[in-house]
């Protein structure tokens, strides 16, 4: 069962006149913890003089998501409002089932006054906790599994690179607040953090040659880790044996699959060559028929020109010839007109 962790840090403000008695009697704790459905208790102690001061109010205010609410009116809470007769009192808080929603501050004011002077004297205190919230992380099936990748990974270190075996421990559904993570001892006995995370999974990326026994687990460092059950397997480390025929495996697998890549790139490759020189080709055959079609174009062009010039000769050659028959036209009349000249001395002779 997962549980969750409120811590409190607690402060405190006083102010008191010098004619009142009240005191705090009590050394505030750095730290309150509880877990998830478990009662959380702010308890601070004060005394008074029960003759001449009496508590006037005793007032809890909390701070949650930003808001500021009275707590008199907040759900499952119980308070402790003090009592006039008993010197030494407690100002206490209980949350009677923490939950997430319950981070915050929270603040109690007490102010006290004198009971016999005409003119009361009175004194504020106050103290604070501020709750943070922990939660517990959450895995399938309640525990690590941790396996050896089934393909090794190349890491570029520097202009080279080399194969490393991938080890994976999870699968986290849940990473806690504040988040977990998962640490590795080596066969060196040598403890490790976790290469990268992603999805649920922490890895550690190991060298080929480093061969062993691997075990993984939740940083034990983790607060969050308090409020797993004490027999939670999450506690536990998961052990993973690396052998060297495994790392020989994982390596030749990845370089043939590296060689395949690589020969499928340079057919890729070789074929988009081929196909931007086919694509070449065809602009360049249909370079040469747009040049075909405007050489026939121009031959076309040069012959209605010719046609032109010939229909130009012809009418140049009727031009001609009209000009002769005017010409015989005008020799005729000029005969005649010589004849009909020659009429009255004919007539006369």
């Amino acid at each position: 069962m997962n549980f969750i962790l409120l811590t409190v840090f607690v402060h405190a403000v006083l102010y008191i006149p010098d004619t009142l008695a009240f005191k705090w009697t009590d050394t505030v704790p750095e730290q309150v913890s509880v877990c998830v459905g478990k009662p959380a208790v702010f308890s601070w102690k004060f005394a008074i003089d029960t003759e001449t001061e009496s508590v006037f109010i005793m007032a809890w205010l909390g701070v949650v998501n930003g808001r500021t609410q009275d707590l008199v009116e907040a759900r499952v809470r119980e308070f402790n409002f003090g009592n006039d007769a008993v010197p030494n009192q407690v100002a206490a808080l209980k949350l009677k089932s923490a939950a997430l929603s319950d981070a915050g501050t929270y603040i109690v004011n007490v102010i006290c006054m004198t009971k016999t002077e005409s003119v009361p004297q009175s004194l504020t205190a106050s103290r604070s906790a501020e709750l943070i919230v922990w939660k517990a992380p959450s895995t399938t099936g309640d525990q690590l599994h941790a396996v050896l990748d089934p393909k090794a990974v190349k890491i570029q270190t520097g202009k080279t690179s080399e194969w490393r075996m991938r080890l994976s421990c999870g699968t986290f559904l849940g990473l806690g607040q504040p988040n977990v993570s998962v640490v590795w001892k080596a066969p060196s006995n040598k403890t490790l953090p976790s290469t990268s995370y992603d999805w649920g999974v922490f890895y550690l990326d190991i060298d080929r040659t480093e061969v062993g026994l691997y075990s993984c687990q939740i940083d034990p460092k983790a607060p969050a880790l308090t409020c797993l059950d004490p027999n939670s397997f999450l506690l536990s480390n998961v052990d993973i044996y690396v052998s060297q025929v495994d790392v020989r495996l994982l390596v030749l697998e990845a370089d043939s699959a590296e060689q395949k890549a690589e020969n499928a790139e340079q057919k890729a490759q070789n074929a988009k060559q081929k196909a931007e020189l086919a694509e070449q080709k065809a602009q360049l055959a249909e370079q040469k028929a747009q040049l075909a079609e405007q050489k026939a174009q121009l031959g076309e062009q040069k012959a209605q020109l010719a046609e032109q010039k010939a229909q130009l000769g012809e009418q140049k050659a009727q031009l001609a010839e009209q000009k002769a028959k005017l010409a015989e036209q005008k020799a005729q009349n000029a005969k005649q007109e010589a004849s009909i000249a020659k009429l009255p001395t004919q007539l006369s002779e």
